[in-house]
């Protein structure tokens, strides 16, 4: 009898076998999986051994007969991961499991999100002619009453249900609120003599339908986090308008206070998903599971985008104010923001969380091209500056030790751009003419 050597790799573990030439890998498979100890991680699933070169052993075979060498190394790994062989026997079959895999494709999920937009629009429309209809013909606080008791039995139906777990009632019901929060911005933008909003009333109405229906009705921590922070941020701005600020100047404050918190969201993501308690208990001793650990880093990682849209919309927002204001330490301060959101996207790693922040620094540029301060001439120098670095950024990759380089200047100029907000922000209040008064 002859012996062939090989080097098996589990999910966690490796081992070098000597196994017979003449028996099966179907045989020898239990034993190997017991000696990775993923006898149970395998349990019940279909399992497949991959060759270096990704060519799956056949497990009727023999590794005589899989002429496999001495040194072999095989991989154990589910059916569902294994790659696919080189060659398509059956296109059609391609086809088929191409597109069940593909993530993209029509389903229920898409199904519930596309009737939650339908329902959403379908009541804000008809919030809004309801509201109308009864200032016309009823007395003036019917309207306000029936829009926010609607809004507020909408979300209290989206707990109930969603606590419940009926996730598409949940949906439904949070839909009808968030399409409320037109109608209901509306009376706020009334009530306020046109002091606040629209918008900005819609935002805070729309991140408090988030906070609550995709958040605490579905027990879920990260929307939960961004709805909060984008209403408090929007609530937040709504405030300051009504006190005696000078207009650049909320903007001012509340863009300042984003980029603050986007400075902070990883310690916040981390700490909000229990990955730093996780860390901090494998430092003292304590193991947690791999489990865990990855249920709270995926947490961690809805979070950061949770909050991060939640605080680059607001930065992205104040930012465009500031440059519409026509005040030049309000420009100022606009153009320091968006330097400030473009270097932040290099401490964030997936798409999701970087996306949003360069939006919101394209935002606030094309807010400052168009700033009746920046002549025509100039706004157009701008919008082709911002051309040629995007084909810049996109297109070219320098090497290693200039990309060293440019991360240290980047780092100068976020640090440059974040010290400069303070006296731009102190210009916005206008305390250096005040100074000046008390100086002089």
């Amino acid at each position: 009898m002859t012996y062939t050597r090989l080097t098996v790799i589990g999910s966690s573990r490796r081992a070098d076998l000597v196994v017979p030439d003449d028996e099966p890998f179907a045989l020898l498979l239990p034993d190997v999986l017991d000696l990775l100890e993923e006898s149970t991680e395998y349990e019940g699933a279909s399992v497949r051994l991959i060759r270096r070169t990704g060519e799956q052993i056949e497990l009727a075979a023999t590794p005589a007969e899989a002429r496999l060498p001495n040194g072999e190394v095989l991989r154990v790994v589910r059916a569902e991961d294994a790659p696919p062989p080189p060659e398509v026997a059956d296109v059609t079959d391609v086809v088929a499991e191409s597109l069940q895999r593909r993530v993209d494709r029509w389903g229920e999920t898409a199904r519930r999100w596309t009737a939650a937009a339908a329902i959403a629009i379908v009541t804000g429309v008809l919030g809004l002619a309801l509201g109308r209809a009864l200032d016309d013909a009823a007395p003036l606080m019917l309207a306000p009453l029936v829009l926010v008791g609607g809004w507020l039995l909408a979300l209290a139906a989206a707990v109930v249900v969603g606590l419940l777990r009926h996730p598409w009632a949940r949906m439904w019901t949070t839909a009808v609120a968030v399409g409320l929060s037109a109608p209901l911005a509306e009376l706020v933008q009334r009530a306020t003599g046109g002091t606040v909003p629209v918008l900005l009333a819609v935002a805070a109405l729309v991140w408090i339908g988030i906070a609550v229906g995709l958040g605490l009705a579905a027990r879920s921590a990260p929307p939960a986090w961004g709805g909060l922070i984008g209403a408090g941020a929007a609530v937040a701005w709504i405030v300051l308008l009504l006190t005696p600020l000078p207009a650049a100047s909320v903007p001012a404050l509340i863009g300042l206070a984003a980029i603050v918190g986007i400075g902070l969201l990883p310690t916040f993501a981390l700490g909000a998903s229990g990955l730093s308690a996780l860390d901090d208990a494998a430092i003292g001793g304590t193991l947690p599971s791999r489990r865990a650990v990855a249920a709270s880093l995926e947490d961690a990682y809805a979070a950061l985008a949770w909050a991060g849209v939640a605080l680059a919309v607001t930065a992205g927002a104040a930012g465009a104010a500031l440059a519409a204001s026509g005040d030049l330490y309000a420009l100022l301060l606009a153009i320091a923001i968006s330097l400030v959101l473009a270097l932040r996207t290099r401490q964030f790693p997936l798409i999701v969380h970087i996306v949003p922040l360069w939006a919101a620094a394209l935002a606030v540029l094309l807010a400052v091209a168009a700033s009746p301060l920046v002549p025509p001439l100039a706004g157009a120098g701008l919008l082709a500056a911002i051309a040629v670095g995007a084909v810049l950024l996109a297109g070219i990759r320098p090497p290693a030790h200039v990309r060293v380089r440019l991360r240290r200047w980047g780092n100068a100029l976020e640090l440059l751009a974040v010290v400069a907000t303070v006296p731009l922000l102190l210009g916005t209040l206008r305390v250096y003419p005040d100074l000046l008064r008390v100086f002089s």
